[in-house]
């Protein structure tokens, strides 16, 4: 392989992986792994704006569940077969969402 252009052209013929963002928000960590060369298969979070913000900024997806708490998530709602995620991520919550528990935490 002497050229990029080679390079990709190999590149090609291998699978994308695929991956499950949890705690979504509106995208941030899927747009990196996609910039990686990673498939998004969709994104859970339970703050509406940021789910459907999520499925506004890569609508492709095949995971579009309405604003839901991981907690009740089914996986037969999912849509996917077993080995159809290769990169299950479940990232932090953003620093919006942490200060609400922060606040919530506080008066409890």
């Amino acid at each position: 392989m002497k050229d990029h252009t080679s390079l990709r052209d190999h590149l090609k013929q291998f699978k994308k992986p695929t991956v499950l963002d949890i705690f979504c928000g509106a995208g941030g960590m899927s747009l990196g792994f996609q910039n990686a060369g990673c498939k998004i298969l969709g994104g859970i979070d339970n703050y509406s704006h940021a789910v459907n913000t999520h499925h506004r900024n890569f609508s492709e997806c095949i995971v579009k569940l309405p604003a839901i708490d991981i907690e009740f998530v089914r996986l037969e709602r999912l849509s996917l077969n077993p080995g159809d995620v290769d990169i299950f991520m479940g990232h932090s919550v953003s620093l919006v969402m942490a200060n609400k528990i922060n606040f919530y935490l506080s008066f409890s």
